[in-house]
């Protein structure tokens, strides 16, 4: 698995702990740092401080799973068709890409830039996706109820 702007690690650690292999990538050298001051050694994360869109080719068709829990909301719009060009080329063939769609609903400017399920899926379609799954979240962190969606979409 793949975590997309992981953070302080919180996701890629509860994967590894789930027995997913995971690597964690984040474009901020202070994320990268707080992840390894986090790390535990039971349940190892390969931690890696790197703009998302200069990913090494060796990484390609490598990844069954790429979460995104606030990856996307963080690119400018216009370099979206660039992210999911870049997420399909990492996953395996029949990957699966999860994400967290947030801030759903209008607003100007970001980061966060508002998102649109329906543009994301539109987005995946167009690469050869289908959406497995689309729902809003039982639980959400506080002020974000209403304001996201979880997706998955299956790479075909």
């Amino acid at each position: 698995m793949l975590v997309m702007g992981a953070g302080h690690g919180h996701d890629a650690r509860l994967f590894a702990r789930s027995g997913f292999e995971v690597t964690a990538v984040d474009f901020s050298a202070e994320a990268a740092e707080s992840m390894r001051r986090l790390e535990d050694p039971r349940f190892p994360v390969d931690i890696v401080q790197a703009d998302f869109f200069s990913l090494p080719a060796a990484w390609n068709g490598h990844y069954d799973f790429i979460l995104d829990y606030t990856s996307f909301c963080a690119i400018v719009p216009q370099r979206r068709p660039e992210y999911a060009d870049m997420v399909t080329r990492l996953l395996m063939d029949g990957g699966q890409y999860i994400i967290l769609a947030f801030p759903i609903g209008k607003r100007p400017g970001g980061p966060p830039y508002v998102v649109q399920p329906k543009a994301i899926i539109e987005l995946y379609t167009e690469r050869g996706f289908n959406l497995q799954l689309q729902e809003s979240p039982a639980e959400s962190v506080s002020g974000r109820a209403g304001y996201e969606e979880l997706l998955i979409l299956k790479e075909s």
